[in-house]
């Protein structure tokens, strides 16, 4: 999505500014070329939008779970891409009624027309202006933001405005985009910055746990759907440690099992934490009933980690789970309840590619404790997040 209208729209837009000084038969070339030019970021933007869209609302392969378990156009930087999907469908049909060669303007009264040309233009210098907005409220998230990767990027987006504003001796319309890439890096900034002022660590309100600088993490009884309705137990709740940077995230409904307490019959998502460089960890629990008919059991009794890890794994990826994404696995007894654990590198995951998960079995629900990060960070990170997933008690 970005490349068209980054790239495409960028320059359609500079050739719909640039064709305004001509006429002629020149002037209907250019009317063309800016059109293909609309064209081509258009087709770029669908298949962006598609992919993205099937990112999240396909189902696993098992359909128990809506794909990453988030519903769409929920955060201000979907928001802002879904009002800025729709003017970049609608702009170019409205250039088609504008261009009157195509014969459709004249069916309008001719005190309307100057305006319907002047709104096309207007809406489609607002479309590239909301475009390069809706990228920059992307990159704080902590999903994005790759450090140095991030700015380079934020630089690159802002050049590319740059250059290809300067590239024209007319002073109108280098002013013009000029002013807009620097609004743009404005709205990065203050986005930024807001970020970082609405950024609640959980070090700056979670106790100590004891071991170098992490914090202890305990529900109150309130604090999911779960542990409200009592299907998970809220006198003696799970608990796990955290790094002082990581920052909890909006666990949707349609993920919390909001709809279905007490009797999901699905697995749900606890709660979810996002490291401000890097790291995710979460908490899925799934009714025993999905993995066994027996009640009353333990781990132990629904297999080896391994065999266990194939009616689990596709919970840990999102999708689904291959013979060789199994790095290692263990075993361990921790105050009385037995926790399987396991290392994954599975690059098709949907969150990331490399995972640290913790699984046991408590009444009659599974645990599955994951922390991931992308293969990149996981030999940074690996260290702490191990820590915090050997920390979980369910």
């Amino acid at each position: 999505m970005s490349i068209g209208y980054i790239v495409f729209m960028t320059e359609g837009l500079i050739a719909a500014i640039h064709l305004r000084q001509i006429d002629g038969p020149d002037r209907v070339k250019a009317i063309w070329s800016h059109a293909l030019l609309q064209l081509r970021a258009l087709v770029c933007i669908l298949i962006g939008f598609g992919v993205i869209y099937r990112n999240k609302a396909q189902c696993t392969p098992s359909c128990l779970q809506v794909l990453l378990g988030k519903p769409h156009f929920m955060s201000l930087h979907a928001k802002f891409g879904l009002a800025t999907l729709v003017l970049s469908i609608l702009m170019p049909l409205w250039g088609l009624v504008s261009f009157r060669r195509m014969g459709l303007i004249q069916r309008f009264p001719e005190r309307w027309q100057p305006l319907i040309k002047t709104l096309h233009r207007q809406l489609g210098a607002l479309t590239w202006l909301l475009a390069l907005v809706t990228i920059e409220l992307a990159l704080p998230h902590p999903a994005v933001a790759k450090g140095h990767l991030t700015v380079a990027w934020q630089v690159g987006s802002t050049e590319s405005v740059v250059v290809t504003a300067t590239g024209d001796n007319s002073s109108s319309r280098r002013q013009f985009l000029l002013g807009v890439a620097g609004l743009s890096t404005l709205v990065l900034q203050g986005d930024k910055l807001a970020v970082a002022a609405g950024n609640n660590e959980v070090g700056n309100y979670l106790p100590p746990y004891g071991e170098e600088d992490f914090v202890l993490f305990v529900p109150n009884k309130a604090k999911t759907p779960a542990l409200r309705a009592g299907t998970v137990d809220n006198l003696n709740p799970y608990r796990f440690a955290l790094p002082p940077n990581f920052v909890e995230q909006k666990v949707a409904n349609i993920q919390s099992g909001n709809y279905c307490q007490p009797r999901c019959d699905e697995p749900w998502t606890e709660v979810i934490f996002e490291g401000v460089q890097g790291g995710r960890v979460e908490l899925i629990v799934a009714p025993l009933q999905k993995l066994t008919p027996r009640k009353n059991i333990k781990v132990e009794d629904l297999g080896t980690p391994e065999q266990l890890l194939q009616r689990v794994g596709n919970y840990i990826t999102g999708t689904y789970l291959d013979e060789d994404a199994l790095v290692g696995s263990s075993s361990k007894v921790q105050d009385g309840l037995t926790y399987y654990f396991y290392e994954l590198d599975a690059p098709y995951a949907k969150v990331a590619a490399h995972s640290y998960t913790a699984c046991t079995v408590k009444g009659d629900l599974a645990f599955l404790f994951v922390a991931s990060t992308s293969e990149k960070q996981w030999g940074k990170l690996e260290g702490r997040l191990r820590k915090v997933v050997g920390s979980f008690r369910a």
